[in-house]
Parts: C-alpha cells; structure tokens; sequence
C-alpha cells in the first residue's frame, strides 16, 4: 500500500511540476543582448553589435569605452569584451540604473510602482500574471500596487529579475520565473 501511495504521490508531483513550466515560451536566439538587475541595484549588461568592417579595431573599440567610462567614476566597469564573425560584445557593470541609462541611451528602471510613478512613467498599459497569462492587470489595478517591485527596461533584449516574475507586459515572452525577453523595441513592465 505504501509502495502504491509513494507511486501516486510521485505521479501527482511530475504531473503538477510539467503543468507548471507549461507557461514559459522558449527564447529567441536572434535577441543577443542581455539585461540583469540586482537585488542591489547593480546592474549587468550584455550587449552585442556588429562589427563587420575591416577597419574595426577591438582594441580601438575597448580603449573609447574605457576612456567614456572613466567619466562615471568606478560606476560603470567594462567585465569582458569579445569579437568575432562579425560581432562584438561588451559585458558592462552598471553601479545603478541611472548610470546604464546615461551610458546606454535606454530606459531602465528598478524599484516601487510609486517610485515610477513619480519618475513619471506611464502606466496606460496592462500587464499578465505569470502562471495565467489570461489574468490581466489594468492602470488602475496597478494604482493599488504602490509597494509592489517594479523594472522597467526599453529595447530588444533578455531581462533577469532579482525576484520571481509576478506580471509582465502583454509582448514580452516569460522564458522561465525570473527572466523575460523582449524581440522588438519598445518600454516594457515586470512586476517582481
């Protein structure tokens, strides 16, 4: 009897885990760049260009990347560079979300919904639950959500979450609890 109890529980517990990763989407490997937020604020960029001319230099490359960061004193750090068929990477170290958006041009934003709201964010948008993607947020549910963990990310890029993602915008797709990929530009919303 124990043997015929351990096989269901077993069974209800496989069944329950493959219902539960049924919602993540798989990723588009066309999208190369890579956005991590930390629980500390820092933030770690993976960031992809082309590099196909002859006249390219990496080494070039790396040295007016370093020279433009040297402005930001120590906030931003360049972790690793690479190039190759055509590309190049940079992994940059962000110290905080102000400082990527400086540099980079994009939006990034990581705190509160109140904090964005104040920042001046437009939240005229609805967001889905992860795990229901049927379940929608409005504008004025978020407007209850003033506490809530809140990024705000623009461009066609992977975005990990410190935290386990609770809604996110309708066109990004959620790739597994913490990380959802964006294919086109655009501003895009997670509530963690």
């Amino acid at each position: 009897m124990r043997s015929l109890i351990k096989v269901l529980m077993m069974l209800s517990c496989f069944l329950l885990l493959a219902g539960c990763g049924a919602e993540y989407e798989e990723a588009d490997p066309a999208v190369e760049g890579r956005l991590t937020v930390h629980s500390d604020g820092h933030v770690d960029a993976h960031v992809c260009g082309e590099f196909s001319k002859d006249y390219y230099s990496e080494d070039e490359l790396v040295q007016m990347v370093n020279e433009e960061i040297a402005a930001y004193d120590g906030r931003i750090t360049l972790a690793g560079h690479s190039s190759g068929n055509g590309v190049v990477t940079l992994d940059l170290t962000f110290g905080d979300c102000d400082a990527y958006e400086d540099y980079m041009t994009l939006k990034l934003f990581n705190g509160n919904v109140q904090g964005a709201y104040d920042k001046g964010y437009d939240f005229n948008r609805v967001l889905k639950r992860a795990g229901n993607p049927e379940d929608i947020i409005s504008k004025e549910q978020l407007n209850n959500m003033a506490d809530a963990k809140i990024i705000i990310f623009e461009g066609a890029q992977t975005c990990v979450c410190p935290g386990n993602v609770k809604y996110y915008s309708q066109e990004l797709k959620l790739i597994n609890q913490n990380t959802v990929q964006s294919a086109a530009d655009g501003i895009y919303y997670i509530i963690y």
